[in-house]
C-alpha cells in the first residue's frame, strides 16, 4: 500500500500523555485515534509483558516492524504534517525554537 511518505510505515502506536490513552497514527493523516484498551486487550497484553500502555504501544510497534524513529517521526507528522514544511506550526511555537546568538 502506498503511503504518504514511503520510508515510514502505514501506521503506529503510542500513548498521549494528555489523556493517558492508547493511539494509532496513520501515516499522512493528520491527528490520531483514540484505541479503546479493554479488559480481554489489556490482559492479554499483561501476558506478553505489557504492565502500561506506553508498554503496549511499543509492543504493537515491535509487532509491526516500527522503529523508535519511525515512530517519533509519525508522532512528529501527525502535528505538523507529512511533508517536512511544517507549514503550519503555531505563532507560538517560535518560543520553543533556538535562538541564533
Amino acid at each position: 500500500m502506498k503511503t504518504e511518505n514511503d520510508q515510514l510505515p502505514n501506521e503506529c502506536y503510542a500513548m498521549n500523555n494528555l489523556s493517558n490513552s492508547l493511539i494509532r497514527i496513520k501515516n499522512g493523516q493528520r491527528g490520531f485515534e483514540t484505541i479503546h484498551v479493554g479488559p480481554i486487550m489489556k490482559a492479554r497484553m499483561q501476558k506478553a509483558g505489557c504492565n502500561d500502555l506506553n508498554d503496549i504501544a511499543n509492543y504493537m510497534n515491535k509487532l509491526n516492524d516500527v522503529s523508535v524513529s519511525q515512530r517519533l517521526a509519525m508522532e512528529n507528522g501527525s502535528m505538523w504534517g507529512f511533508n517536512g514544511q511544517n507549514q503550519s506550526k503555531p505563532s507560538y511555537w517560535k518560543n520553543f525554537e533556538p535562538k541564533n546568538q
